[in-house]
């Protein structure tokens, strides 16, 4: 019996060789061109992707560091390490590599090339893109023709913005959301990720590159899927069908691991539905998986993220907090805000109001401030008390300032204040930091104000919101907003009934995918959608509801609601 064919699209012996040269020599990952997504092999990937993180941070990624990391695959790696005598053929090894990779790349475009010209059809436009785009980014990468260069100022393409939201937002970039807990931040990335992934208009504004949305969900599962239910009944729009993907569980940016296999994860989705348009992270911190106040996890974990993005162009939003003492930029490290190419603060005034502000746009002009209200939505569900389940959806408000409060003029106000922030300066980090009354009562004796006077400085504070108390806590600011009460921001499950499909798929068979499973390791991420039924991707938490074919007049519910 003759022997098969070697696979000249995969090189497992030379991924193996390259693998087994940096183990030997560091040095070999200075290379130009080396791309962990050219790698096929899972462990090689998975290896190359912990020492090139190993290598940006000054560490040597030899035999035993790797194996410490990586204990799962300590005997295979062993006997990688043994395929290279030496790293001098490392730059041949490669070659080949990237060559390979190149193939894998273009073979299956070149088929749907070949099958259209047999059937007689032109080369549609979605073919020449792909094509287009995977020979302008091996060029990026270093091969032939690429890699570093100069050229002069007068020869470089001026280029217009490519709009994933036209006036918002671009395609291949980096934006960040940021805000103080319960603002609104998910709110505002679930309606942008629904719209793109439906081709829904955003508030007005024109999705110009509707398609596929990954959304990266690191908490609050269950309540992103109400949330996405009361988006369909509020814009009578399904997502059935829609190519909004939701992760089960969160990334682990720093982690070259649990990257490898979101990679792969997205990958999948990609070949199911096309590219996708947006990567969502909610939150930028549960996402990390490292030290968000250090600038080396940060820039690694920027560069994960590069490498995800990169082979669709896809946009990047990240959903962060604000500091607990500086509320006007995002938490952590300044590279991250360094690094974006959109920056927005999402704040929700004493009004209830919800605003949207740029606070940093690097090649565009800075989008004109957004304002929202929530609008109560009924789910159509009751909870295990027979109250109606409510969740809510954005409805855009005119943006004008929200009304600036009293200055505070009083000595033993300013005292008074001094103390908290002195206090709170001194606690916990970020939103876990927390004051006692009876803790921000003592730095206030110590700053001279008298035990007898405290009450009344106190009050005055909670009158002039200033502060806010909860139980045995006081905290900086006014307390939380309330959702104004509006009649008609309000929708009952009676308007749902002609809810309409709208989808960008081209495939409109049912289909359920779980990407990703792995049963050794119950912390790889998951991507799911689903069609089945009336229902948006699914997700952990309560079932769905159906959408109600038949009138429901009941009127508003008032007390007694779940407001989710």
């Amino acid at each position: 019996m003759s022997a098969s064919l070697p696979d000249p699209n995969r090189f497992p012996e030379y991924e193996e060789a390259f693998l087994a040269a940096v183990m030997l020599d560091p040095k070999t990952l200075d290379l130009p061109g080396i791309d962990c997504e050219d790698f096929n092999e899972r462990i090689v990937y998975d290896a190359l992707g912990a020492a090139l993180s190993l290598h940006a941070r000054g560490l040597v990624p030899d035999l035993p560091t790797l194996a410490s990391l990586m204990p799962v695959h300590a005997v295979p790696l062993a006997s990688i390490s043994s395929k290279s005598p030496s790293a001098a053929n490392a730059t041949y090894y490669l070659e080949k590599i990237s060559e390979a990779a190149r193939r894998r790349r273009l073979e299956p475009m070149l088929q749907d090339a070949l099958e259209a010209l047999k059937a007689g059809q032109p080369l549609g436009p979605e073919i020449v893109a792909k094509l287009e785009r995977t020979l302008s980014t091996d060029t990026q990468r270093g091969r032939p023709g690429g890699g570093f260069q100069l050229r002069r100022a007068g020869e470089m393409e001026i280029k217009p913005p490519q709009w994933l939201v036209r006036g918002l937002l671009e395609a291949d970039s980096l934006g960040l959301a940021y805000g103080d807990p319960a603002a609104g931040k998910s709110f505002f990335a679930l309606d942008l990720a629904a719209s793109i992934a439906t081709g829904t208009a955003f508030h007005g504004r024109k999705i110009a590159r509707p398609g596929p949305v990954v959304y990266i969900a690191g908490e609050g599962h269950s309540g992103l899927s109400r949330r996405l239910r009361a988006w369909e009944i509020a814009g009578r729009v399904s997502l059935k069908d829609a190519p909004l993907y939701v992760s089960t569980l969160p990334a682990s940016l720093c982690d070259p691991g649990t990257m490898g296999e979101v990679g792969r994860v997205v990958a999948q989705a990609a070949k199911d539905a096309g590219p996708p348009r947006l990567i969502v992270l909610d939150t930028w911190s549960r996402n990390l998986g490292g030290d968000e106040n250090s600038s080396d996890d940060t820039a690694l974990a920027i560069a994960a993220l590069d490498r995800l993005r990169a082979p669709y162009q896809s946009a990047v939003l990240a959903v962060h907090h604000t500091g607990h003492a500086e509320k006007g930029r995002a938490r952590g490290s300044t590279v991250l805000r360094g690094a974006v190419d959109l920056e927005l603060q999402v704040a929700r005034g004493e009004d209830a109001i919800i605003r949207v502000t740029c606070t940093k746009a690097k090649d565009i002009a800075p989008p004109a401030p957004m304002a929202f209200s929530l609008r109560d939505v009924d789910l159509g569900i009751l909870d295990e008390e027979g109250r109606p389940v409510i969740s809510a959806v954005l409805e855009e408000e005119e943006c004008q300032p929200e009304a600036a409060p009293k200055p505070l003029t009083g000595k033993n106000q300013k005292k008074a204040m001094d103390a908290l922030r002195n206090v709170e300066a001194s606690g916990r980090n970020g939103d876990e930091a927390s004051v006692t009354v009876v803790a921000w009562q003592e730095a206030c004796a110590q700053a001279g104000i008298k035990p007898n006077r405290f009450n009344e400085v106190r009050d005055s504070l909670l009158k002039a919101k200033a502060i806010h108390i909860q139980g045995l806590f006081v905290s900086e600011g006014p307390s939380e907003p309330s959702v104004r009460p509006n009649p008609r921001a309000y929708i009952s499950p009676s308007e749902n009934s002609d809810i309409q499909t709208r989808t960008t798929s081209e495939n409109s068979d049912e289909i359920r995918t779980d990407f990703g499973q792995n049963s050794d390791n119950g912390n790889s991420s998951r991507l799911a959608t689903s069609s089945q039924g009336n229902s948006p991707p699914s997700l952990p938490g309560p079932s769905w509801p159906a959408v109600p074919s038949s009138p429901d007049t009941a009127p508003r519910p008032e007390g007694g609601t779940l407001w989710v």
